[in-house]
């Protein structure tokens, strides 16, 4: 049999994950001292966390250990499985350290089993894009072989540019690189971040107010932007539903040829971007 494996933290929604047949990794969160695992909003209620998160109750993130992706993955390897994992950035966690020791591990136990993976370089739906890509290659068939030949490819093309109210989020959970101490707490002004090619999260520029962001996103997809007509773009709101429909329609607007959605920020991702986050993914000539 063949598996593919994706995380929660490629965001991509559950329907998705379901209509592809792709087997899904729940990637823990600790919100108000409780640990939890994120199941792509299968039944996770996303707007009550971000409540809680505006009540004051604080949510970290926490890395599958060694023990956490034994059980994970053995049982496809005692089956035999051809398996491939579409990870996220393994820059921003430790967590696939854990994994290739567990995977060591199983490769010496079950030598006939076949694991690859392939660095998506993003997060979210930067890596979710991927994900949703490669799932439809993967639902018609398509070889592990031919869909790394595309993944290599399409990764490169994929950017990804968010904004937040402020970076205390992102500097607290170690998502942050490159960026030193910044005034983000003065009134209006918004970071605008972007995932490099490296799948670091760095500070790319700044603006001031809301609408500001939804211009410079709209602008920066005019720069760089390619076949919108081919591959969807794809919207993410932290709790800010009017925010995202605006980008929607600004997006459309100017792109009236592409498929726009618009879906709501997780919890793992969300703990460490905060309320008031939103963010668009599109492909490019370059992140």
């Amino acid at each position: 049999m063949r598996t593919f494996f994706i995380d929660t933290d490629s965001e991509l929604p559950f329907e998705h994950v379901k209509d592809l047949g792709l087997q899904l990794i729940k990637m823990p969160y600790i919100l108000d001292g409780e640990e939890r695992f994120d199941d792509a909003g299968e039944n996770t209620d996303y707007k009550a966390f971000f409540d809680k998160l505006r009540e004051g109750k604080t949510s970290t993130t926490a890395a599958l250990n060694t023990q956490d992706y034994l059980e994970i993955f053995e049982p496809f390897f005692k089956r035999g499985d051809e398996m491939f994992y579409l990870t996220f950035s393994h820059q921003m966690s430790a967590t696939f350290t854990f994994m290739e020791v567990a995977l060591k591990e199983l490769k010496e136990k079950y030598p006939d089993a076949s694991f690859r993976s392939f660095d998506s370089k993003s997060i979210s739906m930067g890596c979710g894009i991927q994900c949703y890509y490669a799932g439809k290659m993967f639902k018609e068939g398509k070889s592990f072989d031919e869909i790394i030949a595309f993944l290599e490819e399409f990764s490169p093309k994929v950017a990804t540019y968010f904004a937040v109210d402020d970076l205390d989020h992102l500097k607290r959970g170690g998502r942050l690189s490159g960026v030193a101490a910044f005034a983000g707490k003065l009134i209006g002004i918004k970071p605008i971040l972007n995932i490099t090619d490296e799948g670091k999260i760095v500070k790319y520029s700044t603006v001031k107010g809301s609408k500001k962001v939804i211009s410079f996103f709209v602008d920066r997809m005019k720069e760089i932007a390619s076949d919108l007509d081919k591959y969807d773009v794809f919207i993410l709101q932290g709790d800010c539903p009017e925010q995202g429909e605006a980008l929607k329609n600004a997006v459309l607007e100017a792109f009236p040829q592409t498929k726009v959605h618009v879906q709501m920020v997780g919890p793992v991702i969300g703990s460490h971007c905060g309320p008031g986050t939103l963010g668009v993914i599109f492909h490019a000539n370059m992140r």
